[in-house]
């Protein structure tokens, strides 16, 4: 890749805006606002996409993008506004190694601390399947907590769990937090007790989440115990046998940056689109023609790749224009792209009916994070794959709130009829620094008819396979 032409694009881009935007009415009322913002959103897309295949350093990205709001506001007479959602840890790190730096330079100063005694390498994840549900009741709220998997690591236990709720008295409303969750205990079978504390959100009707069980259960315990209190059902896991392995792989990605991060961005239209919301489809579509020329100017991306046409073809066949792509539209695409384009196409689509499956995968590292699969449910005609991630130390803040984005992470699934389902990013909880836990939503979704699944994982560095077989065991 050649990082002098990746910069020198993204200022060509710059300039290029300013002249499109000189071009618009100048007369400061709320359309110039609408103007601003198209036009930040544009040079963005280029951005984001070149620092995310390597070719371009955040801080210099971040500085164009600044100088280049300026330059616009003041020719449309707006306040200027924020660059938008770029990785920006890269100019945090460096701040505040620069700071570090200089606490110590100069005369008289310390000398410089002895080299740190390397960490220990990181303990091996256990991971359970669990399968089974814990009913829960007060006076507001009633429900059935599923518990997925259980994933042990150093410091502690996570349950992966998830909760439909409803009001405990017919015609009753519920809102707030599930009160029966703050009482959860747990205990082992040397009479141990643990602290549990529960993380999650939801819309209502449905909580999901983990239980954080600390400290983590010695190697030597024989189960683990939860309860909602005393002479309440309780739930045991069995921790004597050993954990089911799937069979896993991981290579490096063969693919071109760009090329993988086209992929990326294909997977998310298909998402969008298999969920039904055409207008957020036409809005990630929008600039791909010019994320398309920045990654030709940077090396990431071969003038002779069958990429573009693919994302061409999907962007006809779901009906939007105004991408920019000037590839002209294969007749072939990759079978994951064609089996999810094909399903979103059908006028009628059969029934999923709703269940909870237990699985178990520990990954290879993906990208230097380290994930476990934990299981996944179908309710009202949505599926969620929950997992567990261990961000890299160095991967800093992310805007997304998680540690992916469809820029940099993709995911398939293949069920045992062949058809190929989408996973995107959903929703992340966990403490800063540690372990995450969150969903995956999966698109087209899945029902109990599926047994076996291919989890095929992607990064713009690397890719992981696994074969895990699906057992459900309850409809919620």
């Amino acid at each position: 890749m050649n990082r002098d032409r990746a910069e020198r694009h993204l200022r060509l881009a710059a300039e290029a805006g300013l002249r499109r935007a000189r071009a618009l009415s100048d007369d400061g009322g709320p359309g110039a606002q609408a103007v601003f913002s198209e036009c930040v959103l544009r040079l963005n897309g280029v951005a984001m996409a070149l620092t995310a295949v390597g070719a371009l350093d955040v801080d210099a990205a971040d500085d164009i993008m600044v100088q280049f709001q300026a330059a616009l506001a003041v020719r449309r007479r707006l306040q200027p506004q924020t660059a938008g959602p770029l990785l920006r840890r890269g100019r945090r790190a460096r701040v505040m190694a620069a700071a570090g730096a200089g606490a110590t330079a100069g005369p008289g100063a310390p000398a410089e601390p002895e080299p740190a005694e390397p960490e220990p390498p990181a303990k091996p994840w256990r991971l359970w399947p669990v399968g089974r549900m814990l009913p829960f009741r007060d006076e507001f709220v009633a429900g059935e907590l599923y518990v997925l998997a259980l994933l042990v690591t150093a410091r502690r236990a996570q349950a992966l769990t998830f909760a439909p709720l409803r009001p405990a008295v017919s015609g009753g409303i519920f809102s707030g937090f599930p009160e029966p969750f703050a009482r959860l205990v747990a205990a082992d079978d040397r009479g141990t007790a643990y602290q549990v504390t529960f993380q999650g959100g939801g819309a209502g009707l449905q909580w999901e989440g983990e239980l954080n069980i600390e400290p983590a259960p010695p190697d030597g315990a024989r189960w683990l115990e939860l309860a909602t209190g005393a002479g309440t059902p309780r739930l045991r896991i069995d921790l004597t046998g050993p954990p089911p392995t799937a069979e896993v792989s991981g290579q490096p990605q063969d693919s071109q940056p760009g090329e993988q991060l086209l992929e990326h961005a294909a997977q998310q239209l298909l998402a969008t689109s298999a969920a039904g919301r055409i207008g957020d489809t036409r809005r990630q579509a929008y600039g791909l023609g010019d994320v398309v020329t920045a990654l030709e100017a940077a090396g990431a991306l071969s003038p002779f790749s069958p990429v573009p046409g693919y994302l061409a073809t999907i962007c006809e066949r779901l009906g939007i224009g105004n991408h920019g792509i000037t590839a002209a539209p294969s007749a072939r695409l990759p079978g994951p792209w064609l089996s999810v384009l094909a399903w979103s196409g059908r006028r009628h689509r059969p029934p999923v009916h709703d269940g909870t499956a237990a699985l178990s995968a520990v990954l290879p590292d993906v990208n230097g994070a380290r994930v476990a699969l934990g299981g996944l449910h179908t309710r009202s005609q949505q599926t969620f794959l929950h997992l567990v991630v261990a961000p890299p130390a160095t991967s800093g803040d992310r805007p997304d709130g998680g540690p992916f984005s469809y820029r940099d992470f993709c995911c398939w699934l293949r069920d045992d009829t062949s058809q190929w389902h989408v996973a995107v990013p959903g929703t992340w909880h966990g403490e800063t620094g540690g372990e995450l836990a969150g969903t995956l939503r999966v698109l087209p979704p899945l029902g109990r008819d599926s047994t076996r699944l291919t989890v095929l994982a992607s990064t713009l560095t690397g890719r992981v396979r696994a074969e895990v077989p699906l057992r459900w065991w309850a409809a919620p």
